[in-house]
């Protein structure tokens, strides 16, 4: 798997006073987080993540969080500047 991370510096974090921050792509764990993985899998189950594997098998891996997961329908996303 290729290194993916990223290097994001002071300037476009604003807030980080010492050092860079890393952001790692796709995040180191998830695989282990449903809800990253159900929408995930209603755009693209047959997505393989590389270095994790098939988002549906993923998914089903973490049946013991679908409670904790639920799909919204009518939510209305409303965009201010």
């Amino acid at each position: 798997m290729r290194d993916r991370r990223s290097e994001i510096g002071d300037r476009a974090l604003g807030w980080c006073a010492q050092s860079p921050a890393v952001l790692d792509l796709p995040h180191p764990r998830i695989a282990e987080r449903r809800f990253v993985l159900q929408p995930l899998s209603d755009v693209a189950p047959d997505l393989i993540l590389p270095g994790f594997g098939a988002v549906k098998e993923l998914l089903d891996a973490t049946i013991d969080q679908a409670q904790s997961v639920k799909m919204v329908t009518d939510a209305v996303l409303s965009l201010h500047r």
